[in-house]
C-alpha cells in the first residue's frame, strides 16, 4: 500500500535534492556547455582567403624528440598559409639526434632553423628558457608554441590560429590539444581521459568567457610585445612550469586573447607513456594553481560539492520515502532532470574536444573526482621541492 505522505526529513531531503539540481542545471551545465557552442559557431578558416595573414615564427620545443620531429617539421612547413613564416625549433640538451634531423631538413626549407639550450643549464627552468630564447631568435612579431610531440593535422592549422592576430588588439590566442586516441589505452584510462577532458573544458569555458587563467603548452600564440613587455616569464623564474598557465593569467586580458576551437587548429598529443603525460599534467597543474589568483578552480570544487549533496540528499530522500509513491517519484523526475542534461552535455563536449567519448558514466566520474584531486593533493605534498628549480636530485 502506497503513501502519499511527507515527513518533514523527507521534504527537506527533498528540498536539498531539489536546489542542489538547479544549481547545477542553472550554473554548472553552461559552463559545460560553453565550449561546445563556442566551437559550433566558430567559422573555418578558408584557405581561398585572399586575406593577408601577419608574418609568424613557429617555435618548436624539443628535448630529445628526433623521432616525433620527423614526422612534425613536414607537417609545419606543409602549412597553406597566405603570409611569411619561419620555425624554429629550440633544442634542450643539444641532442645530437635533434640537430641531425633538423639540420636534414634545413638543407630542404631556408624558413627553418634551430638554436640550443646547453644540457649543463641548471637552476632555472629548461622549457621557460627555450622559449625565451625562441622569441628572442624570432623575426617576426608574432608567435606560435608548440611541443615537438605533437600531431599537425590539417595544412591550415598555422592560419586558423594567426588570424585572430588581424582582429584589433588580439595578442593571445589560446588553442588546443587533444589526446591521441591510439593512446588512450590501460588500466584508468576512462576515467583520466574524462579528467582531463573536465580540467580542458574549465579552462576553455573561462577563457571563451572573458576570465582565461591558463591555456596548453602544446598549440599557443602570442605576440612578442605582450612577452616583453611584461617581462617573459620573469614571476615565475623560481618555478619548472608555469609557461602556459601562470605566465597566462598574469598576462591575459578578455580584450586581448581570442580562444581557437576549430577542427583544423587542434593539435594532438603524440606520446607513448599516456598515463606518465596525465600523472605529470595532473601534478603540475595543480601546484601552478596556487600561484594563480583564479576562483575557477573553486567554483569547481563547489560543483562536486553540489553533486554530492544532490546523490546524499536523493538517497536519505529515497530511505525516507519508504511506500511513499509521489516522493520516489519526485527523487527519480529530479534525478533524471539532472542526469540526461550533464549526460548530454558530456558528449557533446568530449565530441567537440575530440576525447574519448563520454555520455551516461559521465556523473559517476564527476562523483569521483574529487577523490582522485585529494589523492594528487597528497602526492604533492611528499614532491612539491620538485616543481622548483633549485631542486636537484641526488
Amino acid at each position: 500500500m502506497f503513501s502519499f505522505e511527507f515527513s518533514t526529513l523527507e521534504i527537506v531531503a527533498i528540498a536539498t535534492a531539489a536546489f542542489a539540481v538547479l544549481v547545477l542545471l542553472a550554473l554548472y551545465l553552461p559552463s559545460v556547455t560553453r565550449v561546445s557552442k563556442f566551437a559550433r559557431r566558430q567559422r573555418r578558416y578558408d584557405p581561398d582567403d585572399a586575406v593577408t595573414l601577419p608574418d609568424v615564427s613557429v617555435i618548436v620545443y624539443a628535448n630529445n624528440d628526433a623521432h616525433s620531429l620527423m614526422t612534425l617539421i613536414p607537417s609545419l612547413m606543409g602549412q597553406r598559409y597566405n603570409g611569411r613564416f619561419e620555425v624554429i625549433v629550440v633544442n634542450d640538451g643539444s641532442s645530437s639526434e635533434t640537430d641531425d634531423v633538423v639540420s636534414r631538413f634545413e638543407m630542404a626549407y631556408q624558413n627553418l632553423s634551430q638554436t640550443f639550450i646547453p644540457s649543463r643549464t641548471r637552476n632555472l627552468s629548461r622549457k621557460k628558457l627555450a622559449i625565451s630564447i625562441g622569441m628572442k631568435a624570432s623575426a617576426y612579431d608574432y608567435a606560435v608554441l608548440i611541443m615537438a610531440d605533437s600531431k599537425i593535422n590539417s595544412e591550415t592549422w598555422l592560419a586558423s590560429m594567426t588570424r585572430h592576430f588581424l582582429d584589433e588588439g588580439k595578442e593571445l590566442v589560446i588553442g588546443y590539444v587533444a589526446p591521441d586516441e591510439t593512446m588512450l589505452t590501460g588500466r584508468g584510462s576512462r576515467f583520466r581521459a574524462f579528467d582531463s577532458l573536465v580540467d580542458d573544458v574549465e579552462y576553455l569555458s573561462q577563457a571563451i568567457l572573458g576570465n582565461p587563467f591558463r591555456g596548453t603548452e602544446f598549440n599557443i600564440a602570442y605576440s612578442k610585445r605582450l612577452f616583453f613587455d611584461n617581462n617573459g616569464f620573469s614571476t615565475s623564474t623560481h618555478l619548472v612550469n608555469g609557461d602556459d598557465d601562470i605566465f597566462v593569467a598574469r598576462v591575459a586580458k578578455p580584450k586581448l586573447t581570442a580562444v581557437e576551437l576549430s577542427e583544423p587548429s587542434a593539435v594532438q598529443l603524440s606520446t607513448s607513456y599516456p598515463a606518465e603525460v596525465y600523472h605529470d599534467s595532473k601534478l603540475r597543474y595543480m601546484f601552478t594553481a596556487g600561484f594563480i589568483k583564479n576562483a575557477a578552480h573553486l567554483l569547481t570544487g563547489f560543483f562536486s560539492v553540489m553533486m554530492w549533496i544532490w546523490l546524499v540528499a536523493s538517497i536519505a530522500a529515497l530511505a525516507l520515502a519508504g511506500i511513499n509513491l509521489v516522493g520516489l517519484c519526485v527523487v527519480t523526475v529530479l534525478s533524471l532532470a539532472l542526469w540526461l542534461p550533464i549526460c548530454f552535455a558530456w558528449k557533446r563536449a568530449s565530441a567537440t574536444l575530440f576525447s574519448r567519448k563520454a555520455f551516461l558514466s559521465a556523473p559517476f566520474w564527476l562523483l569521483l573526482r574529487p577523490f582522485n584531486t585529494i589523492k594528487y593533493k597528497l602526492r604533492l605534498r611528499s614532491e612539491r621541492e620538485s616543481h622548483y628549480t633549485w631542486y636537484s636530485k641526488s
